[in-house]
């Protein structure tokens, strides 16, 4: 499991790093534009090589694949929804019910209000 959230926590920054210099292109002068793109192929590079090794991480371990194929099966969830989910539904947490997980995922957003109307 350690390494499946080390390749996960990685797989998650990469994306990070590349929608950061995907914002700065959209304002920097011509000039750095080319240095920018050449960071965002550098990270596009990374990501396809960390994928590769999580497809390896599930070659060897059997069971992980076979629920990160299950998860797949959900509408919306793709390959990296699915390492996401699993590496958090695998790592020993314990949920007491759907919603419980929903929130965690803070995937149900909720007005929250002091004081009284």
């Amino acid at each position: 499991m350690a390494e499946l959230k080390l390749l996960v926590g990685m797989y998650q920054r990469l994306k990070k790093q590349k929608v950061s210099e995907r914002v700065k292109l959209l304002e920097a002068p011509a000039l750095v534009k080319p240095l920018i793109n050449s960071n965002i192929e550098h990270f596009n590079n990374q990501l396809l090589e960390t994928k590769e090794m999580l497809k390896a991480f599930f070659r060897s371990n059997a069971d992980l694949a076979h629920k990160h194929e299950i998860l797949q099966t959900i509408l919306g969830i793709g390959f990296s929804s699915g390492v996401v989910l699993l590496s958090i539904l695998a790592s020993g947490y314990t949920f007491e019910s759907a919603n419980q997980f929903v929130a965690y995922l803070g995937l149900n957003p909720r007005k929250m209000e002091s004081g009284t109307a």
